[in-house]
Formats: C-alpha cells, sequence, structure tokens
C-alpha cells in the first residue's frame, strides 16, 4: 500500500509510524478499505498538520468493508477543523434503495404519554423477550430487528384504537352539541320574528 500521498514533510515514517505500525495490520487482518484512498488514489488531502506546521498527514480515516465498498460514492476531508484533526466525511449512496410499504408511519410522540400505551407495550415487550430467547439461529441482532417490527405493531394497533374511539367520541360530542344548539337555535329565530 503506497501511503506516500498520505503524508508531506517531516522526516519519512515519522507522522505514519503509529499507523504502519498498528492501523494497517489491523485495517489488513479485518479485510478493510480505506473509502478516501479507493476513490481518490492519487489524491493528496491532510487531515492534522503538525503544531510547528513542518508537516501534514492524513490519518483519519473511514474504513469499510469489500461488500460495501461499491456503494461508498463520496469521501472527504472537510474544510471544518473541529479540533486539531479536519473531519472526514464518508456518503453512502446503495444502487437499489429497498422497497417501501405501503406508506410511512410515525407513531404520534403524544401517546407516549398515555398511561394505557406504557402498560400495553412494558407487557408486550416483557411478552415478546419471553416468547423469543436469544437462540443459535436467531442472535441477537435477529431478535432486536424482530422486537421492532414486534413494538411497531403493537403501536400502530394502539393509535389505530385510540384514534377510533377518539373518532366516536367527537362524534358523539358534535350529536348532543348539536341537540343541545336546537333549542337555543329555536329561542333566536323566536326572538327574532318578535323584533
Amino acid at each position: 500500500m503506497d501511503i506516500s500521498p498520505d503524508l508531506i514533510g517531516g522526516q519519512p515514517g515519522t507522522r505514519q509510524h503509529g499507523f504502519q505500525q498498528g492501523l494497517l495490520p489491523l485495517q489488513q487482518a479485518l479485510g478493510l478499505e480505506d473509502a478516501f484512498r479507493h476513490l481518490h488514489p492519487h489524491a493528496s488531502e491532510f487531515t492534522h498538520t503538525a503544531t510547528s506546521g513542518s508537516s501534514s498527514a492524513r490519518i483519519d480515516r473511514w474504513l469499510v468493508t469489500d461488500s460495501l465498498l461499491p456503494v461508498v460514492s463520496a469521501a472527504a476531508v472537510s474544510d471544518i477543523k473541529p479540533s486539531d484533526h479536519y473531519g472526514v466525511s464518508l456518503a453512502i449512496s446503495p444502487a437499489v434503495a429497498p422497497p417501501r410499504g405501503p406508506g410511512v408511519w410515525a407513531m404520534p410522540p403524544s401517546i407516549i404519554t398515555h398511561a394505557a400505551f406504557k402498560t400495553i407495550m412494558a407487557a408486550q415487550i416483557q411478552a415478546f423477550m419471553l416468547a423469543c430467547p436469544v437462540s443459535p439461529t436467531a442472535g441477537r441482532a435477529v431478535r432486536w430487528d424482530q422486537l421492532k417490527v414486534h413494538i411497531q405493531d403493537v403501536a400502530r394497533n394502539y393509535c389505530s384504537t385510540f384514534h377510533a374511539d377518539r373518532t366516536k367520541q367527537l362524534r358523539a360530542l358534535r350529536v348532543r352539541a348539536g341537540e343541545m344548539s336546537i333549542p337555543f337555535r329555536q329561542a333566536a329565530v323566536k326572538d327574532a320574528r318578535r323584533t
């Protein structure tokens, strides 16, 4: 791996010693690729400059797997310097986005304050954890994904039921308000006829 574009100034090897002795062997052992160097094979960009200003190096990197490398659409060194290092950015753009469902659903935040919702959700999570333990075929990640789907289903059902009940209550109130306003309307008509 040619790291010469990642260094300028200073004595050869002094700025990159930590990388060559520490991160590079780990990167190679894990089969990771430097996203910036993949997209910009000959570019000279630096993320750190010595306080003396005598040398600069690109020591901050995004390392990605071979399977992720094809969807990396951009990698850059930022103009923003939040510390003594410049930031690095990475953009990932999948070639084919997964199909979206029938629509995006978002739980109304106010539902979280409902005591009934809290009780139902706590019971459902506890029941799920007991019914779906971690196993060799369903590890923690699989179980977490299943739990998220279950929680969303419970929240959707609660919201749907809550909305239906609220709609019934509002309709009943409108009917009662209409019934109550009839005598007032009749009285107003009588008053208008007298004048």
